[in-house]
């Protein structure tokens, strides 16, 4: 499965050294790609994109993460977004495979 990947800097300054990642449980094979990095632990995946920069009031379409589920069933997933000069966010998201 594609899963799109997208940030919006809302605020009216620029963002800088921004980090995109997700939390993923080991029940995904994620596909590798050269444009994020994978850091595996003993029950997670996380999955980082970096970019130098992201204008105020901007949307950015990053490349897609590819992965594919391993068992049917709700998986909760962990997102995060950190930059130097923005305060951190995180989202908890649940994914549903059927």
């Amino acid at each position: 499965q594609e899963v799109k990947v997208a940030i919006r800097n809302s605020e009216s300054r620029m963002a800088n050294n921004v980090e995109i990642g997700f939390i993923l449980s080991n029940k995904f094979i994620i596909e590798k790609m050269d444009y994020f990095s994978i850091y595996i632990e003993e029950q997670h995946q996380i999955v980082r994109y970096a970019e130098k920069e992201i204008h105020g009031d901007t949307l950015l379409l990053l490349n897609p993460l590819i992965v594919t589920p391993l068992d049917k069933g709700e998986f909760k997933t962990r997102t995060f977004v950190k930059a130097e000069n923005i305060e951190s966010t995180y989202r908890n998201v649940t994914l549903k495979v059927a």
